[in-house]
């Protein structure tokens, strides 16, 4: 337009003329809009985000074929394709910064009052009907949408608001706007509070102290203001005064008193909260759900191979040289764990500057991965000479952005360890010389990423950590609100499923699954007398669940099974319906391994008396009787078994 002074073409006939208007400007006023437009403009490319989205336009799955791509389509989202489903759609903007949420929340109601003029035109097309009749009569039967908004009052004195409460109707859009009370809206747009209490029918409100304006709204002939706003600054948490619409030419009802429903089951604070075992199963696939909606929906920020970690920048103090206690270092790289280790060999030295490992004896460098590091260590000295506790880990794969570790309120540190403590629960590590969680204690994880006790405490305090175990050895569990944080995909058939892991496992129970597997290998799949062939973990079944670890005949029958088994205060239920989900296959063994004696005795006790059914296993022994000591024949439990024995003695296992 600036170069050629001639409107492009539209689709959109509003825009058509708003266009040509332009154009048709005199020379100084066109110039200076286009020279307003441009310094609009230029702030995209100047924000790879923002460059990054104005760049973006998805592929669908025809075009798709069309070039020859076989891949899955671009994530993209249209309120148009779900305004006519059985569907319900939730935008979480928690998250997000104030002036970042109200932005996202103003583009998500354009779109949808865009899909609904859409949707209105196609509708009107196919019923034939005249332009200036729609309103009236095209939405009859189009399915109703509800838009519920919380914290409205952030969006709601805005021009698109003030158009969504006035038309909404004729689109067939019914608008709940939930706010702490409607003034909140007043001082920063009159006609957008207008409309709140002039346009809304249905109004439920709490207890509101002062509110001139929505007590003469509630008034009656026979309720005055005076007495509304005295019945509003008495209600009761739970209480509600409701008023809602009449129909045609009947009578507006008098508004009356609403009580709350009691808490539904699951709620933490009513009668029937969530068990251990469902809460930790529904945070689970809460979790993979969100996964699954960031990588079905979201585009990602760093595909197009942007930096995943800013440079690291050193400040030297005035007077002081390399490397002597005076240097001061800033390091902002979370892409290794080389710069802030507090365990290294003697033979080898971590080169900052050029982001390297340093041989002491020669000075050669070497790459700073694993592979990199035992090349460092065998170039003037030799693995068997050092202490493996002293090689720590390299990489430590956090993807946030710059912007997002900026915007988190948590450490660099502390986000690398939540990364390094998941990283090391999914096995990502070397467990010979890096880290193997079976022997290692994560304290060492904490020294090799530099993070402080109090740093570490804070997360466990905030529930992003939660602590396993001291005994064998310090073990830590990265909750669904770490995972969150850090943002790793949790993911089935990656992080968990067949043969893989359970949901919202621990990494003790990990840890025991693992022992557990080890375990039958060696009783079983190499003793020749056995018909187990193979061992599973995680062994999936048709109804959904897992057993922990299955031996299997060469048929495929479970012939030797594993309950790892926390004995957490959900014991009572979960104990005996593992049992019954052993049991039913008639194992040649059913053996169970828990964390200690007490919980080896906890497991036998909820096996003596279920709460419900029948006794599981008859015989009883007394709280000092060691585990080894049980003699057990029940179809579901045959052995109970500490960790500790099976790796020490069963296995006769020794730190590697």
């Amino acid at each position: 337009m600036a170069e050629t002074r001639d409107a492009p073409p539209v689709t959109d006939d509003d825009l058509a003329v708003m266009l040509g208007g332009v154009v048709t400007n005199s020379k100084r006023s066109f110039d200076e809009l286009m020279q307003g437009v441009m310094n609009r403009i230029e702030k995209v490319p100047l924000d790879d985000r923002l460059a990054h989205l104005f760049n973006h336009v998805p592929q669908n799955t025809t075009e798709a074929r069309i070039d020859g791509d076989e891949t899955a389509p671009d994530p993209e989202f249209d309120f148009f394709d779900v305004l006519d489903e059985d569907a319900v759609v939730i935008f979480d903007t928690s998250g997000l910064r104030t002036e970042s949420r109200r932005a996202l929340t103003l583009v998500l109601l354009s779109n949808l009052w865009t899909a609904l003029r859409r949707r209105q035109r196609l509708h009107t097309k196919e019923r034939d009907l005249p332009e200036d009749d729609y309103q009236d009569n095209a939405t009859d039967d189009l399915p109703l949408v509800n838009l519920y908004v919380e914290e409205a009052a952030e969006v709601a004195a805005s021009g698109l608001m003030t158009d969504l409460l006035a038309k909404s109707r004729g689109f067939h859009l019914s608008v709940t706007l939930a706010m702490q009370f409607p003034a909140q809206v007043r001082n920063t747009d009159t006609e957008a509070y207008a409309e709140i209490l002039n346009n809304i029918s249905t109004i439920i409100t709490g207890n509101v102290a002062v509110d001139s304006d929505l007590e003469k709204r509630l008034a009656t002939e026979d309720i005055p203001p005076s007495e509304v706003g005295n019945r509003l600054r008495a209600l009761r948490r739970g209480q509600w005064f409701a008023s809602l619409p009449a129909g045609f030419q009947d009578r507006e009802p008098r508004p009356f008193l609403l009580s709350s429903a009691p808490l539904p089951p699951g709620h933490p604070e009513g009668d029937d909260p969530l068990t251990e075992t469902q809460s930790l199963a529904f945070e689970a696939l809460l979790d993979s759900v969100k996964d699954r909606t960031r990588l079905d929906y979201g585009l990602d920020f760093l595909a197009d191979g942007q930096a995943q970690s800013r440079p690291s920048t050193t400040v030297q103090a005035p007077g002081s040289k390399n490397g002597s206690p005076a240097t001061e270092t800033t390091n902002t790289r979370v892409d290794s764990a080389l710069p802030y280790t507090k365990r290294l060999p003697t033979c080898i030295q971590y080169n900052e500057d050029a982001h390297a490992i340093v041989c002491t004896g020669c000075e050669s460098r070497h790459d700073p991965s694993p592979a990199g590091l035992k090349r460092g260590i065998k170039c003037c000295s030799s693995l068997d000479r050092i202490d493996r506790d002293k090689i720590p880990i390299c990489e430590v794969s956090l993807t946030l952005s710059p912007q997002e570790r900026e915007e988190s309120e948590y450490s660099d540190r502390q986000l690398a360890f939540l990364q390094v403590v998941y990283a090391a629960h999914q096995g990502e590590y070397d467990p010979e010389w890096e880290y193997d969680i079976c022997w290692d204690s994560m304290l060492r994880l904490q020294e090799y990423v530099g993070i402080e006790s109090e740093a570490v405490d804070e997360l466990v305090d905030d529930d992003l950590l939660r602590i396993d175990c001291d005994h064998p050895h310090r073990l830590y569990t990265v909750t669904a609100d770490g995972r969150s944080e850090i943002q790793v995909a949790h993911r089935e058939g990656i992080a968990y499923g067949h043969g893989v892991g359970d949901l919202g496992e621990s990494s003790l129970h990990r840890v025991m699954v693992e022992i557990g597997r080890q375990y039958v290998e060696d009783a079983y799949a190499n003793d020749s007398d056995s018909d187990v062939v193979e061992v599973v973990p995680y062994y999936e079944l048709d109804d959904g669940h897992r057993l922990d670890v299955a031996g299997l005949d060469a048929d495929g029958n479970v012939q030797a099974v594993v309950e790892a088994e926390r004995a957490n205060h959900d014991i009572l239920r979960a104990v005996p319906e593992d049992y019954d989900k052993m049991a039913a296959f008639d194992p040649e063994d059913a053996i169970w391994i828990v964390k200690n004696r007490d919980a080896a005795h906890d497991v036998l006790e909820a096996l003596n008396e279920p709460p419900t059914g029948d006794r599981r296993v008859e015989k009883e022994y007394s709280r000092s009787s060691p585990p080894r000591a049980f003699r057990l024949d029940a179809p579901g439990c045959s052995e109970i078994h500490t960790l500790g024995y099976v790796r020490g003695s069963l296995l006769d296992l020794e730190s590697p």
